[in-house]
């Protein structure tokens, strides 16, 4: 069994040891110096002596074949939080490269990532993350995104590069509160109290997994997203403060419209498994068609949003890296480069895990486990206030989507989910 899938099947028991906040696929480190073994990684916020913790507590040394190996990274946090800027970051840029301050309205500052264009459209958009342009779920489609961001000077009146076009929403772990949202399902989460509840699991997976595999449901769900974005949030936010409201909404709304999509879906899975003889049902036996339920819990895979803007108005140019040549997986030992709002050009990243399962800290309590994410190691690679760049291979191939990171890390998305996500391709020229 290969160690990915080793991983994967042990994950949630490592989830449950003090201290854990990540686990993934590496080489392991004896003795301060990395080795070519492969091993299951587990990230901790703090070393723990052996003698200090129970029997129970303790990380395993091998699981199954696979040795594990710990590595103290600290409290892994997007990096919404500010440094000190890299010179000429800061200004304000017509044409704007790439590598430069930008931001929601609202929020601090993070980094304009790279050029992006939209699938459907053609409109030309730039790329970086939710919590840089969507505010960490707390905006609408339209909103106002500036360059300089905030912190750094930008203000609406005078530095608006362009608005929101479209996030990728985040789900926040054990919130019943609507800071989770169900991976967009803003209303029904506030209705049921949790993005893991059953009924927003079916709305998610009738969108995903029945309209988003045809033409005609994709293009529906788009401009239904468009409209539904618009006015959401804000309705989410007001039931989740008043609860005669959100009683109101579930049972006069969210209820009849799950139960009529039950009653029709319902019948066309009879069909399907009558005629096509497939088994639908999920049994304990089953692992063709089993939930699962880490992703039903923590669907996150990407911190992302796009930013309609004028071509005009900014360059596809990353500063001291150039324009992306195009994108592919990142691999171990990978060496990487990005520019960034904070660090700006630095080149002595290098991934050291890939597949990983991360939890991630937004503040104010709010914690998101991300999946399949890419680790980078590298003092000061990094910083808050980069999130939102692009990582890239020494050959300026995309590699990653920086949005997170810890003490000598960097945790990215990968960035072919990034940009399937996000529904863009890569500007290369």
């Amino acid at each position: 069994m290969e160690s990915k899938e080793i991983r994967k099947r042990n994950e949630g028991k490592l989830f449950e040891k003090p201290n854990v906040v990540g686990v993934m696929t590496g080489c392991k480190i004896t003795n301060g110096k990395e080795t070519e073994e492969l091993s299951i990684l587990c990230l901790v916020e703090e070393k723990i002596s052996t003698t200090s913790l129970k029997k129970g507590e303790l990380i395993p040394t091998k699981i199954n074949d696979y040795s594990t190996d710990v590595i103290e990274v600290g409290k892994i946090i997007a990096f919404s939080t500010l440094g000190i800027p890299a010179q000429g970051t800061t200004d304000r840029l017509r044409p704007c490269p790439m590598g430069t301050s930008g931001g929601h309205y609202l929020i601090s500052a993070g980094t304009n990532g790279e050029l992006l264009k939209d699938k459907a459209t053609g409109k030309t958009c730039i790329g970086t993350n939710n919590h840089v342009g969507a505010n960490s779920n707390n905006a609408s489609i339209g909103d106002a995104y500036l360059q300089p961001g905030k912190h750094d000077g930008g203000n609406v009146d005078n530095d608006k590069i362009g608005k929101l076009f479209r996030f990728i929403p985040i789900v926040f772990k054990g919130d019943g509160n609507g800071n989770g949202n169900g991976n967009g399902c803003f209303i029904a989460t506030a209705a049921y109290g949790s993005p893991a509840a059953l009924q927003v699991a079916f709305l998610r997976n009738i969108r995903d997994n029945g309209l988003r595999k045809t033409r005609m449901g994709d293009l529906f769900v788009d401009a239904y997203e468009w409209i539904y974005y618009k006015f959401s949030p804000a309705v989410a936010a007001i039931m989740n403060k008043d609860p005669y409201f959100k009683n109101f909404m579930r049972k006069v709304i969210v209820n009849p419209i799950v139960y009529t999509l039950r009653g029709i879906f319902k019948p066309l899975y009879w069909m399907r498994e009558r005629i096509f003889k497939r088994r639908t049902v999920v049994t304990q036996k089953s692992n063709e068609n089993q939930i699962d339920w880490n992703s039903v819990h923590n669907p996150n895979q990407v911190d992302a949003a796009m930013i309609e803007v004028n071509p005009n108005d900014v360059k596809s140019e990353i500063l001291n890296i150039g324009i992306p040549i195009g994108h592919k997986n990142a691999t171990i030992n990978m060496d990487v480069q990005k520019s960034g709002r904070t660090t700006g050009h630095t080149t002595n990243g290098r991934v050291t895990g890939i597949d990983g399962s991360v939890d991630v800290s937004y503040g104010a309590g709010k914690t998101a486990r991300f999946t399949n994410q890419v680790m980078i190691s590298g003092n000061n690679f990094s910083n808050p206030g980069d999130s939102g760049s692009l990582i890239l291979d020494m050959n300026r191939n995309a590699v990653g989507k920086l949005f997170a990171g810890g003490t000598g890390i960097t945790i990215a998305n990968p960035i072919q989910t990034y940009l399937d996500m996000l529904k863009a391709n890569l500007i290369t020229q």
